[in-house]
């Protein structure tokens, strides 16, 4: 996908959660840049408790390389009007959702809010910033480099996309994840199949199985206790003048 998809932008979309938007497994390693001017957080609002799952653990069985393309999955194959990513002037309930995993999105840019109806027992998933690359898409020279093998080429548009974002940040009821930078996550090249009608997120969208690969900064929340708690995450690029600020409300049960 490339277009500003601020999913999670002729730029390509980012998914924020951006989160761009499919389930595999593969894990890329490479060298990050280091982000800096992260949102201050007063002592008392820093914990030390973990309350997100480290990469090292492969939550509910799985890495979180194949959590990042089951939730680009997700995304596509959820319709214009009930798409988060499609969301961005009004709260709205995200519906609910089957399995040990429930997917959070963020906007294509701006401040919203919104709530969810969460079990108890489930892990939070959801891309801070992040992009995903899909192919084709209908712009003039977009296509590997002769030589270049279609991994390459998607796997550098994704992180040179992420390598701009900066001013991230988690806090999930005034604890905060201090250290973001290893929960970047790039996966392997997977194959996913989009609805058609989510053109509406992404020009690359043909409706037939395509290629597709994403980067970013992702979170696997552990399971909360019943009650309710107040969750927030904010990314920007500020290059292009895009910023993401995502309250959500979570009801758990």
């Amino acid at each position: 996908m490339v277009q500003f998809r601020m999913l999670n932008t002729p730029v390509l979309v980012m998914y924020l959660c951006f989160s761009f938007l499919p389930l595999l497994t593969g894990q890329q390693q490479g060298e990050y840049p280091t982000l800096s001017n992260f949102d201050q957080v007063t002592s008392s609002q820093i914990y030390e408790e973990q309350i997100a799952y480290s990469l090292a653990e492969e939550p509910f069985g799985s890495a979180y390389a194949s959590w990042s393309e089951a939730w680009v999955k997700h995304i596509y194959s959820t319709p214009c009007d009930q798409n988060p990513l499609a969301i961005t002037t009004e709260n709205r309930n995200d519906p609910d959702q089957e399995g040990p995993v429930f997917f959070l999105a963020g906007t294509l840019g701006g401040t919203i809010e919104r709530t969810a109806t969460i079990s108890a027992d489930q892990g939070i998933f959801f891309p801070v910033l992040n992009y995903v690359a899909t192919y084709p898409c209908p712009y003039a020279g977009f296509k590997p480099a002769p030589g270049q093998s279609l991994k390459d080429f998607l796997m550098r548009k994704a992180m040179e996309m992420v390598d701009q974002g900066t001013l991230i940040s988690v806090t999930l009821d005034d604890r905060r994840i201090t250290d973001l930078l290893p929960y970047r996550v790039t996966t392997d090249l997977f194959y996913f199949n989009a609805l058609p009608e989510l053109i509406c997120l992404d020009a690359c969208v043909t409706g037939e199985l395509q290629p597709a690969l994403a980067d970013g900064y992702w979170i696997m929340l552990r399971p909360l206790s019943p009650g309710r708690h107040k969750l927030q995450y904010k990314a920007s690029y500020p290059k292009v003048g895009w910023v993401m600020d995502v309250m959500y409300l979570l009801n758990v049960e």
